[in-house]
């Protein structure tokens, strides 16, 4: 790729931030030694102990069916990384919605960028031996299973069997039945595979269940708490409420257990902030991270470049690496807070937070000047 096209998309092996840089060389005994030579880019290192495996599954071919990509600890040491593109037809719909005014020359460029890009996770690894607690994570409007594995390798790396669902509100419970059976070994995969899913039997700590994610998968997050008791701790990531506005008086009160919604500073508008205010506030924490745009809870700055950021809506003043660091120390902290003593062995990196205090807020905070759905006109989340 050269040209136009590279300064576009481009991010190759010598674009990424030097902090990024450092990290890569820092937990190479975590994750394969090098990527795998068939790919040119790869998204960010999990900084956790444990070496990530990834793994998809479907059960049942018909809209009732799940669908879901399995982030988990592993043993192996392999060097096969997993692709990180879906597919032309995910790209189509991704471009739709993040560059509606270029939908074809943005599908063409992020289809012929993102074919070389990996996910630093071992695909189809074995299990690591030892039982983890389980967190569903479902993705943004326009989004799919792959676009937040630098959140859901993160937290693999740190001990959780992640379970990146796509999805609807009742997507998500029917995920959690999934991961029950999946623990009780009673499920089958419908899609081809070589990982034995035998090797979850016995294995998902299923106590205290994790539901978190992005956006409209905020939203999601936060409907599912309040239906659906079995999941006991919830995090929020730039939570977008229109989709709920109709029941946000009475839903909002309803989700009873810990939550933490964690916000960036360009998106939240009044309008959301103002939804966002019903939720119980004995039990949920409000956080922005300063400098930040909604695209850094996601893959995208990781994926395009410095122009490309700009036609994506990715473009921060906050460094990437910096923003999504933050993002994902927040939500380990959080995790480990209401986990109890099954939290007491995570990283619940107090020194990195304290040296970043600047850049986090406390309470419902934003810049936003405009939202989809909530103001007239206006047609980006």
């Amino acid at each position: 790729m050269t040209g136009v096209h590279k300064i576009f998309l481009g991010v190759g092996a010598t674009g990424w931030p030097v902090l990024f840089l450092q990290s890569s060389v820092r937990f190479l005994h975590t994750m394969a030694g090098k990527p795998c030579p068939r790919f040119s880019n790869h998204t960010p290192l999990p900084q956790g102990p444990h070496v990530v495996g990834c793994t998809d599954i479907m059960i049942g071919r018909t809209k009732e069916g799940t669908l879901m990509r399995l982030y988990y600890p592993s043993k192996s040491n392999s060097e096969k990384w997993t692709p990180w593109f879906l597919g032309e037809e995910y790209t189509r719909g991704l471009a739709t919605f993040i560059a509606p005014s270029i939908p074809s020359l943005f599908s063409m460029l992020f289809n012929w960028q993102m074919r070389g890009v990996a996910t630093p996770a071992i695909w189809e690894a074995a299990m690591a031996e030892k039982k983890f607690p389980v967190v569903v994570f479902s993705h943004g409007l326009s989004a799919n299973r792959s676009i937040y594995s630098t959140v859901c390798s993160e937290l693999a790396s740190h001990g959780f069997v992640v379970a990146a669902v796509e999805h609807r509100v009742e997507e998500c419970i029917r995920t959690l039945d999934v991961l029950e059976k999946l623990n009780e070994g009673k499920v089958k995969n419908e899609l081809p595979s070589n990982f034995d899913l035998q090797q979850l039997f016995g294995r998902l700590d299923m106590s205290q269940p994790v539901m978190t994610g992005h956006s409209f998968g905020g939203v999601t997050a936060i409907s599912t708490l309040a239906k659906d008791k079995r999941f006991k701790i919830g995090l929020a990531l730039d939570p977008w409420m229109f989709p709920i506005k109709d029941e946000v008086d009475a839903l909002c009160p309803s989700v009873t257990q810990p939550l933490i919604c964690i916000s960036t500073e360009a998106f939240q508008s009044d309008s959301n902030l103002q939804a966002m205010s019903k939720l119980n506030s004995d039990t949920t924490v409000f956080v922005t991270i300063k400098g930040t745009v909604h695209q850094n809870q996601c893959d995208t700055p990781f994926l395009v470049g410095h122009i490309g950021r700009v036609f994506a809506g990715a473009s921060s003043p906050l460094d990437p690496q910096t923003a999504m660091d933050i993002n994902n120390r927040l939500m380990l902290n959080f995790i480990a807070k209401h986990l109890g003593e099954k939290g007491a062995s995570l990283n619940t990196y107090v020194p990195y937070l304290e040296i970043q205090k600047d850049k986090i807020v406390y309470g419902l905070y934003g810049k936003g000047k405009a939202m989809l759905g909530w103001d007239a006109g206006y047609h980006a989340v």
